[in-house]
């Protein structure tokens, strides 16, 4: 796993694509798990059906937005701007949950951010397969895993504790905003990750270190 990390801290692509995506995750994870179910229930008061329409919504637009990939410029599934653009409408899409005042715009606004996520996802997981030689590739996998969704149980106590003090419309508009924020240094980073891109390491000349 060293070896692994020293192959990401030293990659212009992936020192900014991992620590900015677990950034990002750290908002959005706890808000999908805590802010969304109590939005449903104390906010849009639509309950347990309100809650499945909720999650149907981003379900659907996560497939569709994985099916749209295909009809996407070609040039975004290796871009790291678009990867981080995408991911900023997503989380905006998010926040706008938290401004909806009944269910089908709340339903509508989740779809949206589903729908921006799909392809964002799809060629961030692109980019963790490619990048990386063979010989890296399972341990840039875990430690992409490991600094991302190894987040969710410190993101879902964070939401949790602040939800007894504000509200879940609040949470989801601060909590989404914040990730959007993170996007966008991410897309800013990119600028200059994209000017070395010729320059990137390409480890399969290099020795694999120990463990």
């Amino acid at each position: 796993m060293g070896g692994g990390l020293a192959f990401v801290l030293n990659h212009p692509r992936l020192r900014v694509l991992l620590p900015v995506f677990a950034l990002a995750n750290l908002f959005i994870l706890g808000l999908i798990g805590v802010a969304i179910p109590l939005m449903a229930k104390n906010i849009l008061k639509a309950g347990p059906q309100g809650l499945g329409f909720l999650g149907a919504a981003f379900g659907a637009g996560l497939v569709l937005g994985t099916l749209l990939c295909n009809r996407l410029p070609s040039s975004w599934q290796s871009s790291q701007k678009a990867i981080f653009a995408l991911f900023m409408l997503s989380d905006a899409l998010l926040a706008t949950v938290g401004l909806a005042r009944d269910l089908p715009l709340a339903v509508l606004a989740y779809c949206g951010s589903g729908l921006a996520a799909g392809p964002a996802a799809t060629y961030y997981r692109t980019l963790l397969q490619t990048i990386p030689p063979e010989q890296y590739l399972g341990r840039v996998n875990s430690i992409a895993r490991a600094t991302s969704f190894g987040l969710e149980p410190a993101s879902v106590a964070g939401v949790g504790a602040l939800s007894s003090r504000v509200s879940a419309a609040t949470l989801l508009l601060v909590g989404g905003c914040a990730a959007v924020l993170a996007d966008l240094t991410g897309f800013g980073l990119s600028h200059r990750t994209s000017a070395n891109a010729q320059g990137e390491p390409t480890a399969q000349a290099e020795p694999v270190s120990a463990g």
